[in-house]
């Protein structure tokens, strides 16, 4: 599996865990989603990879951070967000 798959299986995993989508239906006729959702979004000449919601109406917003995070440190804070949260619900 390559780095890249890895990546976007723990982006997945980390949207299940909180609950959150990671797409939605386009209507053409509204010009809208069907729901806001979290996307991986990857580009090599800004730096790499940035989580972004999508909203329904078709604009973006960062999930926290603007920075962009190459695999390894993205692949880090996804596992660090989870494990916070884990252990957020464990001691509520």
């Amino acid at each position: 599996m390559t780095q890249q798959k890895r990546l976007q299986s723990l982006f997945e995993q980390f949207c299940d865990t909180l609950g959150y989508k990671t797409s939605a239906e386009w209507n053409a006729k509204t010009k809208k989603y069907s729901n806001k959702f979290l996307r991986l979004d990857f580009n090599n000449a800004y730096g790499g990879y940035r989580l972004d919601w999508v909203n329904e109406n078709s604009s973006e917003s960062h999930f926290y951070f603007s920075s962009r995070f190459s695999n390894k440190e993205m692949a880090a804070y996804l596992q660090g967000l989870m494990q916070g949260y884990e252990l957020k619900k464990s001691n509520s």
